[in-house]
């Protein structure tokens, strides 16, 4: 339970676009005995990839609630232009960059866990949330890897866009 995020590509192949037609035929196995089933392709309009997942990231959340679902924040599937994925890119890399200037407060028990002082919100562009379930408000090593998490994960995606791809963002708790 609680807030999980995804990120997919819709690649729009066909079933009604006669210059995107693809013809054949998709044999495919599934389970633990692999069991087989095929897909004909000629029924099929778009392909859905999940290319990104988050679990309890409340700033990505929030981010997308305020600039991608207009203030809306209902768990439908909402489209996400790639300027909007360029901008979260910056945004992340430029609250990494704030936060490090920080000075951290180590735990005795755990000395990896880091906890960043005297965080000033009005300096983030990705400030938490706090929701049902929706993980920390603090900001600790956990916030800090969640951006590092979120380039990692979008920027390879900026080099796959073309003119049958959208990108959909969605979340559940």
């Amino acid at each position: 339970m609680g807030l999980d995020m995804y990120l997919y590509k819709k690649t729009y192949i066909g079933a009604n676009f006669s210059h995107r037609k693809v013809k054949g035929e998709i044999n495919l196995t599934y389970g633990d005995n692999n069991t087989p089933f095929k897909i004909n392709i000629d029924r099929v309009s778009e392909i859905s990839e999940q290319v990104a997942y988050w679990r309890k990231s409340n700033e990505i959340h929030r981010w997308m609630v305020e600039n991608v679902q207009d203030g809306v924040d209902d768990c439908n599937e909402y489209w996400i232009s790639v300027d909007q994925l360029e901008e979260l890119i910056e945004n992340c890399k430029h609250d990494i960059e704030y936060i490090e200037t920080l000075q951290v407060k180590n735990d005795e028990e755990y000395p990896d866990y880091k906890t960043f002082l005297d965080v000033d919100e009005t300096k983030l562009k990705l400030p938490t949330q706090s929701g049902f379930f929706f993980g920390s408000t603090s900001y600790n090593i956990w916030y800090l890897d969640s951006l590092k998490n979120t380039i990692e994960m979008l920027t390879p995606l900026l080099k796959e866009v073309n003119d049958s791809s959208d990108f959909y963002y969605r979340s559940s708790w």
